[in-house]
């Protein structure tokens, strides 16, 4: 599904860009490329790669920060000893209120 997903995108953002290209071109009175070749141009590899340049930064951040920013007496932050001699972050507050 993410790849069909990820291929519908790009083809989209290729059909815009080719679209955008064109009107440049036709502004500064150039040829026009055709869409085959607009594929293999630069402009269109400056913009994907501007595209997934911002998207891994962005899932790169996403990383980062759930290793280094685990919750204190979750289960993910005890080790496995811990967990093993019972010895777990959240058995050192026995709850509130239970009798």
């Amino acid at each position: 599904m993410f790849l069909g997903l990820f291929f519908l995108f790009l083809i989209v953002q290729s059909v815009v860009g080719h679209s955008v290209c064109k009107d440049e071109q036709l502004t500064n009175a150039a040829p026009v490329l055709s869409y085959p070749r607009y594929l293999f141009s630069s402009h269109f590899g400056e913009a994907v790669s501007v595209n997934w340049e911002s998207e891994f930064l962005q899932m790169a951040a996403f990383v980062l920060l759930i290793v280094f920013m685990t919750q204190s007496g979750s289960d993910e932050s005890a080790s496995s000893e811990q967990k093993r001699e019972g010895k777990h972050p959240r058995d050192r507050f026995p709850s509130l209120g239970t009798n």
